[in-house]
Protein backbone atom coordinates (compact mmCIF):
# COMPACT_ATOMS: atom_id res chain seq x y z
CA UNK A 1 0.00 0.00 0.00
CA UNK A 2 3.21 2.32 -0.06
CA UNK A 3 2.59 4.72 -2.57
CA UNK A 4 6.68 4.47 -3.10
CA UNK A 5 6.15 0.91 -4.00
CA UNK A 6 7.54 0.45 -7.90
CA UNK A 7 4.57 -2.04 -9.10
CA UNK A 8 5.64 -2.52 -12.29
CA UNK A 9 8.13 -5.08 -11.94
CA UNK A 10 5.31 -7.18 -9.92
CA UNK A 11 3.01 -6.42 -13.47
CA UNK A 12 6.34 -8.32 -15.60
CA UNK A 13 7.20 -10.99 -13.74
CA UNK A 14 3.78 -12.21 -12.30
CA UNK A 15 4.58 -12.00 -9.01
CA UNK A 16 3.22 -9.87 -6.46
CA UNK A 17 4.34 -8.44 -3.47
CA UNK A 18 2.51 -8.10 -0.40
CA UNK A 19 4.39 -7.01 2.23
CA UNK A 20 8.77 -6.24 3.15
CA UNK A 21 10.95 -6.79 5.49
CA UNK A 22 14.52 -5.52 5.52
CA UNK A 23 17.00 -5.81 8.05
CA UNK A 24 20.21 -4.60 7.66
CA UNK A 25 23.74 -6.79 8.46
CA UNK A 26 25.72 -4.84 10.96
CA UNK A 27 29.13 -5.25 11.83
CA UNK A 28 30.92 -2.79 14.05
CA UNK A 29 28.66 -0.26 13.36
CA UNK A 30 29.26 -0.85 9.58
CA UNK A 31 26.12 -1.27 7.05
CA UNK A 32 27.80 -4.95 5.31
CA UNK A 33 24.70 -5.52 3.49
CA UNK A 34 21.09 -6.35 3.85
CA UNK A 35 18.46 -9.70 4.49
CA UNK A 36 15.27 -9.12 2.48
CA UNK A 37 12.42 -11.24 2.83
CA UNK A 38 9.45 -10.87 0.60
CA UNK A 39 6.04 -12.32 1.71
CA UNK A 40 4.40 -14.28 4.89
CA UNK A 41 2.49 -17.36 4.12
CA UNK A 42 -1.43 -17.13 4.32
CA UNK A 43 -0.77 -13.47 2.67
CA UNK A 44 -0.04 -11.33 6.92
CA UNK A 45 1.58 -9.12 6.88
CA UNK A 46 5.53 -8.82 9.38
CA UNK A 47 5.30 -8.68 12.70
CA UNK A 48 7.63 -6.79 15.28
CA UNK A 49 8.00 -10.28 16.50
CA UNK A 50 8.69 -11.37 12.67
CA UNK A 51 11.37 -8.35 13.18
CA UNK A 52 13.03 -8.97 15.95
CA UNK A 53 13.09 -12.92 14.88
CA UNK A 54 15.21 -11.36 11.56
CA UNK A 55 17.41 -9.11 13.32
CA UNK A 56 18.54 -11.53 16.00
CA UNK A 57 19.21 -13.47 12.69
CA UNK A 58 21.15 -11.15 10.63
CA UNK A 59 22.98 -9.76 14.06
CA UNK A 60 24.04 -13.69 13.56
CA UNK A 61 24.76 -13.85 9.87
CA UNK A 62 26.83 -10.87 10.17
CA UNK A 63 29.65 -11.92 12.44
CA UNK A 64 29.97 -15.13 10.30
CA UNK A 65 30.17 -13.07 7.26
CA UNK A 66 32.90 -10.76 8.90
CA UNK A 67 34.40 -13.87 10.60
CA UNK A 68 34.26 -15.57 6.96
CA UNK A 69 35.69 -12.23 5.11
CA UNK A 70 38.52 -11.83 7.66
CA UNK A 71 39.79 -15.67 7.09
CA UNK A 72 39.68 -14.69 3.58
CA UNK A 73 41.68 -12.19 4.01
CA UNK A 74 44.35 -13.86 6.15
CA UNK A 75 44.35 -16.84 3.62
CA UNK A 76 45.31 -14.64 0.81
CA UNK A 77 47.52 -12.79 2.70
CA UNK A 78 49.52 -15.89 4.16
CA UNK A 79 49.28 -17.19 -0.16
CA UNK A 80 50.93 -14.19 -0.74
CA UNK A 81 53.63 -14.31 2.53
CA UNK A 82 54.77 -17.81 0.94
CA UNK A 83 54.73 -16.72 -3.11
CA UNK A 84 57.23 -13.82 -1.59
CA UNK A 85 59.11 -15.94 0.94
CA UNK A 86 59.56 -18.46 -2.63
CA UNK A 87 60.68 -15.65 -4.43
CA UNK A 88 62.85 -14.45 -2.14
CA UNK A 89 64.98 -17.47 -2.22
CA UNK A 90 64.97 -17.53 -5.64
CA UNK A 91 66.72 -13.91 -5.07
CA UNK A 92 69.15 -15.13 -2.47
CA UNK A 93 70.07 -18.21 -5.06
CA UNK A 94 71.03 -15.44 -7.63
CA UNK A 95 72.80 -12.62 -5.67
CA UNK A 96 74.35 -15.38 -3.97
CA UNK A 97 76.05 -17.15 -7.13
CA UNK A 98 78.50 -14.37 -7.83
CA UNK A 99 80.54 -12.26 -5.10
CA UNK A 100 80.77 -9.07 -7.62
CA UNK A 101 78.88 -5.97 -6.05
CA UNK A 102 77.83 -4.86 -9.79
CA UNK A 103 76.04 -8.22 -11.00
CA UNK A 104 74.27 -8.09 -7.10
CA UNK A 105 73.42 -4.37 -7.69
CA UNK A 106 71.67 -5.68 -11.37
CA UNK A 107 69.84 -8.14 -9.88
CA UNK A 108 68.98 -6.43 -7.42
CA UNK A 109 67.24 -3.80 -9.70
CA UNK A 110 66.03 -6.67 -12.14
CA UNK A 111 63.91 -8.16 -9.51
CA UNK A 112 62.80 -4.52 -8.02
CA UNK A 113 61.44 -4.16 -11.55
CA UNK A 114 59.81 -7.30 -11.62
CA UNK A 115 58.14 -7.24 -8.50
CA UNK A 116 57.24 -3.59 -8.29
CA UNK A 117 55.70 -3.49 -12.30
CA UNK A 118 57.75 0.00 -12.11
CA UNK A 119 58.65 1.40 -15.63
CA UNK A 120 62.07 2.44 -14.87
CA UNK A 121 64.62 1.89 -12.10
CA UNK A 122 68.23 2.91 -11.23
CA UNK A 123 70.53 1.12 -8.03
CA UNK A 124 73.58 2.87 -7.39
CA UNK A 125 76.09 2.99 -4.46
CA UNK A 126 76.85 5.26 -1.69
CA UNK A 127 80.68 7.06 -2.95
CA UNK A 128 82.08 10.00 -1.46
CA UNK A 129 78.61 11.90 -0.77
CA UNK A 130 77.06 11.22 -3.96
CA UNK A 131 75.15 8.11 -5.89
CA UNK A 132 77.44 6.54 -8.24
CA UNK A 133 74.96 4.65 -10.57
CA UNK A 134 75.77 0.61 -11.29
CA UNK A 135 72.75 -0.08 -12.98
CA UNK A 136 69.44 0.81 -14.74
CA UNK A 137 66.60 -0.08 -16.69
CA UNK A 138 64.03 1.88 -18.84
CA UNK A 139 65.50 4.75 -19.69
CA UNK A 140 66.38 6.11 -23.03
CA UNK A 141 68.63 9.05 -22.65
CA UNK A 142 67.12 10.51 -19.56
CA UNK A 143 70.86 9.81 -17.61
CA UNK A 144 73.45 11.25 -20.19
CA UNK A 145 73.40 14.39 -18.07
CA UNK A 146 73.78 12.84 -15.21
CA UNK A 147 77.35 11.37 -16.20
CA UNK A 148 76.91 7.76 -14.08
CA UNK A 149 76.46 10.18 -10.85
CA UNK A 150 73.06 10.98 -9.04
CA UNK A 151 73.29 14.13 -6.72
CA UNK A 152 72.17 13.44 -3.24
CA UNK A 153 70.07 16.59 -4.08
CA UNK A 154 67.76 15.16 -6.67
CA UNK A 155 64.40 13.83 -5.40
CA UNK A 156 64.99 13.95 -1.53
CA UNK A 157 68.06 11.43 -2.12
CA UNK A 158 69.75 12.76 0.83
CA UNK A 159 66.95 12.61 3.17
CA UNK A 160 66.42 8.53 2.09
CA UNK A 161 70.62 8.64 3.09
CA UNK A 162 70.26 10.05 5.92
CA UNK A 163 66.90 8.80 7.53
CA UNK A 164 67.75 5.30 6.03
CA UNK A 165 63.71 5.24 5.66
CA UNK A 166 62.49 4.62 2.35
CA UNK A 167 60.71 7.76 0.56
CA UNK A 168 57.41 7.32 -1.82
CA UNK A 169 56.53 10.97 -4.14
CA UNK A 170 53.61 11.61 -5.92
CA UNK A 171 55.08 13.96 -8.48
CA UNK A 172 55.17 15.31 -12.48
CA UNK A 173 57.78 13.72 -14.09
CA UNK A 174 61.17 12.51 -12.43
CA UNK A 175 64.05 11.17 -14.83
CA UNK A 176 61.59 10.12 -16.80
CA UNK A 177 58.77 13.06 -17.90
CA UNK A 178 55.68 10.85 -17.69
CA UNK A 179 56.33 9.70 -14.15
CA UNK A 180 54.16 10.35 -11.71
CA UNK A 181 55.46 8.04 -8.73
CA UNK A 182 58.60 7.69 -7.32
CA UNK A 183 60.21 5.71 -5.04
CA UNK A 184 63.73 5.53 -3.39
CA UNK A 185 64.69 2.79 -1.25
CA UNK A 186 67.60 2.60 0.94
CA UNK A 187 70.28 0.01 0.91
CA UNK A 188 71.89 -0.21 3.99
CA UNK A 189 74.37 -2.56 6.23
CA UNK A 190 75.26 -2.07 10.04
CA UNK A 191 73.01 1.46 10.34
CA UNK A 192 74.45 2.95 7.45
CA UNK A 193 73.08 3.74 3.59
CA UNK A 194 75.57 2.32 0.87
CA UNK A 195 73.49 2.79 -1.87
CA UNK A 196 69.65 3.27 -2.97
CA UNK A 197 67.10 2.10 -5.50
CA UNK A 198 64.71 4.29 -7.06
CA UNK A 199 61.77 3.08 -9.09
CA UNK A 200 59.87 5.57 -11.17
CA UNK A 201 56.06 4.64 -12.43
CA UNK A 202 53.15 6.39 -14.42
CA UNK A 203 50.77 5.49 -12.74
CA UNK A 204 49.63 7.83 -9.82
CA UNK A 205 49.15 4.87 -7.61
CA UNK A 206 51.67 2.33 -8.08
CA UNK A 207 54.04 1.30 -5.45
CA UNK A 208 51.66 0.91 -3.19
CA UNK A 209 52.09 -0.24 0.81
CA UNK A 210 52.36 -3.95 0.18
CA UNK A 211 54.71 -3.07 -3.27
CA UNK A 212 57.04 -0.59 -0.83
CA UNK A 213 57.53 -3.28 2.56
CA UNK A 214 58.63 -6.17 -0.20
CA UNK A 215 61.11 -3.64 -1.94
CA UNK A 216 62.23 -2.56 1.53
CA UNK A 217 62.96 -6.44 2.21
CA UNK A 218 64.68 -6.52 -1.05
CA UNK A 219 66.88 -4.43 -0.42
CA UNK A 220 67.80 -5.61 3.24
CA UNK A 221 68.44 -9.15 1.00
CA UNK A 222 70.66 -7.12 -1.29
CA UNK A 223 72.47 -5.68 1.44
CA UNK A 224 74.45 -8.39 2.37
CA UNK A 225 75.14 -9.79 -0.78
CA UNK A 226 76.93 -6.58 -1.52
CA UNK A 227 78.80 -7.11 1.62
CA UNK A 228 79.78 -10.33 1.31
Amino acid sequence: SSPDWFKYVDEQTGFVTRALLVIPLEVKGNIIGVIEVINKHASSSFTLEDQNLLAAFASQAGIAIENARLYTMTDQALAARVEELSVMQRIDRELNASLEISRALSITLDWALRQSHATAGLIGQLEDGLIRIAASQGYTNELETLDGILPLDHFSVQQVVDSGNPLRLNLEGALHTSSRTLAIIPIRRENNTIGILLLESPAPDALDVNTMAFLNRLSDHASIAISN
